[in-house]
């Protein structure tokens, strides 16, 4: 089977991988497993086994399949944190992590399913244990940063995501949870340079542009604050305060600027997208119609 994969394009290294996965979910939770499953058990031999036979039978990577990244894992722990109940993510990792204590990647792990249940020290302690088994060539110094930002440990929060920076200078996420504990530890101009160049890693970053329009409110200018605001409720989905704060910006702006075209042309692409949403609220206040609600008149 593995060589018929690997002949028709798949990587035969995921199916191995699938296979582990297979055999994780059939001990935590028989009861999930497919029928199939149960009469054809999975055995830690024949998962082995598939090692083996890709080795012996020179098996690889088919060209132009991409490696598996480092971070799936870690994406696949979070996206099971957030979809499956928390006891039973927690379980899960708790258990791959004491099987194996001296593991970076599993501390990280665990670390992650913790931080995004909202269980933030315990979050801590496996993000730190990981930081001490070599801290996996540093990407724990994200993960951990965040989690010290939010238990307001700005100066650990700082030395964490400042030596992740140092490695990774593009990542937007990283200079916006920066710029929070620098504001944490009362740094307002270290904090909005920070929230400024996560807007310029990533210009969708939403927190990124409300952070900045707050900041640069509170220095006088408002026009580049309220054009922050602005673009920080468009990203976030609220039409109706982005239409609000792009009309209080549009008077403090040169009508000659750049920025005051595009003020004007985001004015007139969201007029009618709140109007409209305006008309469905008034409908719903009214109710349906009589002849809609008897299910139209009879003859």
């Amino acid at each position: 089977g593995l060589r018929y994969a690997s002949e028709a394009g798949y990587d035969p290294h995921a199916l191995g991988s699938f296979f582990k996965e297979l055999l994780a979910d059939q001990r935590i939770n028989s009861a999930g497993v497919p029928a199939y499953m149960l009469t054809h058990p999975l055995t830690e031999d024949r998962v082995a086994n598939v090692a083996t036979a890709i080795t012996s039978q020179h098996l690889k990577t088919p060209a132009g399949r991409p490696a598996s990244g480092t971070e799936f894992p870690e994406a696949q722990a979070v996206a099971r944190a957030i979809a499956e109940p928390a006891d039973v993510v927690i379980g899960r990792y708790r258990r791959m992590a004491d099987e194996k204590p001296e593991d970076a990647e599993r501390q990280l792990l665990l670390g992650r399913v913790y931080q995004t249940v909202g269980q933030l020290e315990a979050a801590r302690a496996a993000l730190e244990r990981c930081r001490a088994l070599g801290g996996l060539d540093g990407r724990v110094e994200r993960p951990l940063g965040t989690v010290y930002v939010a238990l307001k440990k700005p100066a650990e929060a700082r030395e964490a995501l400042g030596h992740y920076l140092a490695k990774h200078p593009e990542d937007g996420w990283s200079h916006l949870q920066l710029g929070k504990a620098l504001a944490d530890a009362g740094d307002d101009g270290g904090a909005l340079k920070e929230f400024q160049r996560a807007i310029s890693c990533d210009p969708e970053l939403d927190e990124a542009q409300r952070l900045a329009g707050v900041a640069l409110g509170r220095r006088g200018d408002e026009a580049e604050g309220f054009y922050r605001l602005a673009v920080a409720s468009r990203l976030r989905g609220e039409l109706e305060q982005a239409l609000s704060h792009f009309q209080r910006t549009k008077p403090l702006l040169d009508p000659a600027s750049p920025r005051r075209q595009e003020v004007d042309q985001a004015i007139a692409e969201l007029l009618p997208l709140v109007h409209e949403r305006e008309r469905e609220r008034l409908e719903r206040r009214r109710g349906p119609r009589r002849g809609v609600a008897l299910g139209g008149l009879r003859p």
